[in-house]
């Protein structure tokens, strides 16, 4: 199979999975009712500082993730913390 066939048969099944994701939720019960101004309020009344701990936490847990697999992976072969 060739690269093109495989990226265009890749897209389709993304395509048909996003597809039938979207209908499940328009039709499931629970998200019929959902409340969409209250998760706009919440959004816009969000304090920035909370955000970005928030986001600085993640990044720090991608961070100790890679340094956990460098020590892992340190006696089969050495990797620098970027391409880990």
């Amino acid at each position: 199979m060739t690269k093109t066939k495989r990226r265009s048969l890749g897209l389709g099944v993304g395509a048909v999975l996003l597809a039938l994701v979207v209908y499940n939720l328009r039709h499931s019960p629970t998200w019929r009712n959902f409340n969409w101004e209250g998760l706009w309020k919440s959004v816009t009344s969000a304090r920035p500082e909370w955000l970005l701990a928030a986001v600085g936490t993640v990044y720090a847990t991608y961070l100790i993730r890679a340094v956990r697999w460098g020590f892992f992976m340190s006696q089969i072969k050495r990797a620098s913390l970027k391409n880990l």
